[in-house]
């Protein structure tokens, strides 16, 4: 039986102040009163703190039966003062190490196999800000600042409400449900263990609408959202030796699919491409669907008779000529307006991520390789940001002074005789944009394999070491980068934006022991 219990106090404090005042009488001299023109002053200050309780109690009997039980109790200065300040964080976990019974003791092949099972909450009191944020220090109460406003034909100096507050704001919290399974087996010759999880997290602060009779302050964040991920992981290793050479293999796999459960209802709330919409994973992307790419006289007959049947069916948007795309009315009413975008995608990140990790040694050389990787990636991609400026590489058909087009959609794109069919609109002047709307056209694989690291060594034997008055001595070569597969027409699939690239390294070293 292990007992241990705690507590712990945490308080911070940031305060600033600066002065200035203008036209130094002499450059010499530092002091406020050597200026003599306009003088300003200000400053600031901001706190939280947080007081917390924490035990643990660990069972373990006869190291067959594993029991913990946590709890953690907290009081944050960002929430108002009762109930909605105190956050209880409760955990629980078990283990049973089914080897450990007698009649499995039995059965050679099997080393060790254990069930888990582990319910916790966790808090998060951050309110979405640093610890420099007031608004997020102070969410719970109203905030005030100066406003001018007029009396008696002057300029008066009083203050306004600027943001409503929220006292029944609270922590988020994060429940985490897990079942999981450890094995080892054939003399530890295989080991490895699968985890299945849900993981909840609920109270998350949003922005709902709110009529406009609130004025000009700002209205507060309410813990509204809920965001449910599901997965599964998956680790496997085999070590092993055929004759002198040894060699191992290991790898893990991971499947997680994410979903808003709780939002705004039927309400969504669109940023670019991005949409968040409660049933459906965060941040799906929201764009039109491309029906075809006019290239053909066929093509524009079709285009034709849709004006034929409606002659402002393109009020919304240009009406297509060759080399154009043609966007399809997804939802049948007639009409090609914004209401008829899809969503599309996984959300924000992969679905599946996974890493392999071999090796193998004999007579002194070692051999190491890892690789690794995401599937089922999907995203709205036009364009690889380069130096911190938007479209300095771009992957849209429009030309832009300054800029250089992706060499697959210059290759690709349409003119008039071409010999073959396009696979890019036309090139069009930077602005004229009908090609360039958010459509799935753009959406892109962003899944890869990278070979992250391959590395060759040679330890030299200890009987020639040790005569140069070393305990070990190794040569090695080691390449990060090596080779990466993708269908990602980006420079880095790795990464959201390009500034730099991920470099290839090779080097060479040597590890020496006294």
């Amino acid at each position: 039986i292990q007992v241990m219990a705690g507590g712990s106090q945490e308080s911070y404090r940031y305060q600033w102040f600066s002065a200035s005042k203008y036209d130094l009488t002499a450059p010499e001299l530092t002091e406020l009163n050597a200026a003599t023109a306009d003088a300003a002053a200000s400053g600031d200050y901001t706190d939280w703190a947080m007081h917390s309780f924490f035990s643990r109690l660990g069972l373990n009997w006869a190291e067959k039966y594993l029991l913990e039980a946590n709890l953690r109790m907290d009081w944050s200065s960002r929430f108002a003062p009762g109930k909605t300040r105190r956050g209880v964080f409760p955990s629980f976990s078990a283990g049973w190490r089914i080897s450990e019974e007698d009649i499995m003791r039995e059965i050679s092949w099997l080393n060790s196999l254990k069930l888990r099972a582990s319910y916790g909450v966790l808090g998060n009191n951050s309110m979405g800000s640093n610890s420099r944020d007031n608004d997020g220090n102070y969410s719970h109460l109203a905030l005030y600042s100066a406003q001018n406003y007029p009396l008696n034909n002057a300029v008066q100096v009083g203050w306004a409400q600027t943001a409503l507050s929220n006292a029944a704001i609270t922590w988020e919290s994060t429940y985490v449900t897990n079942l999981g399974i450890d094995f080892s087996m054939l003399k530890s010759r295989l080991n490895g263990g699968v985890d299945f999880f849900v993981k909840t997290t609920k109270d998350i602060l949003i922005d709902l609408p709110a009529p406009l009779v609130h004025g000009n302050a700002s209205i507060p964040r309410v813990n509204a959202g809920e965001v449910r991920n599901t997965g599964i992981e998956v680790s496997l290793s085999w070590n092993d030796k055929i004759g002198n050479v040894n060699y191992y293999v290991s790898g893990n796999f991971s499947y997680i699919k994410n979903k808003l459960t709780k939002f705004k209802g039927k309400e969504s709330s669109i940023s670019g491409t991005n949409m968040l919409l409660e049933g459906q994973p965060i941040y799906i992307q929201y764009v039109m669907k491309v029906d075809r790419l006019v290239q053909t006289d066929e093509d524009l007959a079709y285009v034709q008779s849709l004006v034929d049947k409606k002659p402002d069916y393109f009020r919304s948007y240009t009406r297509p000529e060759k080399g154009d795309f043609l966007y399809a009315d997804t939802n049948g009413d007639g009409d090609l307006t914004a209401d008829d975008r899809i969503m599309i995608g996984n959300g924000t990140n992969p679905t599946i991520t996974y890493g392999v990790n071999l090796g193998a040694g004999w007579k002194g050389f070692d051999f190491s390789c890892l690789l690794q990787g995401v599937g089922d990636y999907e995203v709205y991609w036009s364009y690889d940001r380069t130096g911190g400026t938007a479209d300095a590489s771009r992957y849209l058909s429009t030309v832009k002074t300054g800029s250089q087009i992706n060499k697959d959609v210059s290759n690709g794109r349409w003119y008039e005789g071409r010999p073959d069919k396009a696979t890019f609109p036309r090139a069009l002047a930077d602005g004229d944009n009908r090609n360039n709307i958010a459509s799935d056209f753009w959406m892109v694989d962003k899944s890869y394999l990278r070979v992250k690291n391959i590395q060759l060594g040679y330890t030299v034997p200890k009987t020639i070491s040790q005569k140069l008055l070393m305990e070990n001595l190794r040569f090695y070569v080691s390449v990060d980068n090596a080779l990466t597969f993708t269908n990602f027409p980006g420079l880095d699939p790795e990464r959201s934006y390009t500034d730099y690239p991920t470099f290839r390294m090779t080097s060479f070293g040597i590890n020496l022991t006294f």
